[in-house]
């Protein structure tokens, strides 16, 4: 979006790179990353401390993790999300 903004790409193959399967690779791979990279800072252990709670309730303990990996959805793939919350139930 910003190079069509810059006038780097044209407004008409801004989304032409998705088809490439090497592009979607390499966002894979930076999800992973980034995904690694929360794990190791303790975000994720933060918010297992905050479900850890519910998991003598497998209902609520199901829906929060539900409602949490929807909600990291919206801003990453699913494959991500479930990359995070792995842990959290492991």
């Amino acid at each position: 979006m910003l190079a069509s903004l810059f006038g780097v790409v044209c407004e008409s193959e801004i989304f032409t790179g998705f088809g490439n399967t090497a592009t979607i690779t390499v966002v894979f791979v930076l999800v992973l990353i980034i995904s690694y990279s929360l794990t190791m800072s303790g975000a994720v252990g933060f918010v297992a401390t905050i479900i850890a709670p519910l998991s003598d309730r497998p209902f609520l303990h199901t829906a929060m993790l539900s409602a949490l990996a929807a909600f990291l959805s919206m801003f990453m793939h699913d494959v991500g999300a479930l990359a995070l919350l792995m842990p959290t139930v492991m």
